[in-house]
């Protein structure tokens, strides 16, 4: 493959959106995403991808704004079909997220790693992306389900996240814990990503 340099905005928007693909691929693997293997996956030196992405941290933070966005579309689709009561929305919001392991994945390392090594323009623009879909999914629940203030949803989704943060990782142990974590003592330790996460919230 020769690798040509993008000089058109349509081919800049096109590079741009094969870089993302690739990385996505890795991420559904379950490889690690570095410059240097993104790069080589998507057929381009490495230099070449600071033209379109500051970081590696800023190409997950787009998949990871983009996770949101159709998690987002999901629940205010399934909204209008689950049952009325507190519970069923609590499990409607789990069992979306939970079907998306990427959001998850990418979720559970916002702060601690992906909120690092980008810009201050990049972590606003994600935050307020993030808002936006926030925002529309809670007014799009609030005028299904009237019972609860607005802001109580909204404090639902604040609560949220930093339950996904918690538990997806606990949910998903390295192959050596998950071995440990059969024997009978050890189940306080054991957790299960959509059923914990329905009950907390």
């Amino acid at each position: 493959m020769t690798f040509c340099r993008a000089r058109k905005s349509a081919e800049k928007a096109l590079r741009k959106t094969q870089l993302l693909r690739a990385a996505r691929t890795m991420l559904e693997q379950g490889d690690t995403v570095s410059l240097s293997s993104l790069a080589r996956a998507a057929g381009m030196a490495k230099s070449n991808i600071y033209r379109y992405f500051e970081s590696r941290e800023a190409v997950l933070l787009t998949i990871l704004a983009a996770e949101w966005n159709q998690w987002g579309h999901e629940v205010l689709v399934g909204l209008a079909k689950t049952p009325p009561g507190h519970c069923a929305l609590a499990e409607l919001l789990a069992n979306t997220c939970a079907q998306r392991p990427i959001l998850c994945q990418l979720t559970s390392i916002l702060p601690s790693i992906l909120e690092h090594n980008v810009s201050i323009e990049s972590i606003v623009q994600f935050k307020t992306t993030t808002m936006e879909i926030i925002d529309r999914v809670t007014h799009g629940i609030h005028e299904e389900r009237p019972d609860l203030p607005l802001a109580r949803y909204a404090e639902l989704f604040h609560h949220a996240i930093p339950a996904i943060i918690g538990l997806w990782p606990l949910s998903n142990p390295a192959p050596a814990m998950e071995k440990l974590l059969t024997a009978d003592n050890m189940k306080p330790f054991r957790y299960n990503f959509k059923q914990d996460l329905t009950h907390t919230l």
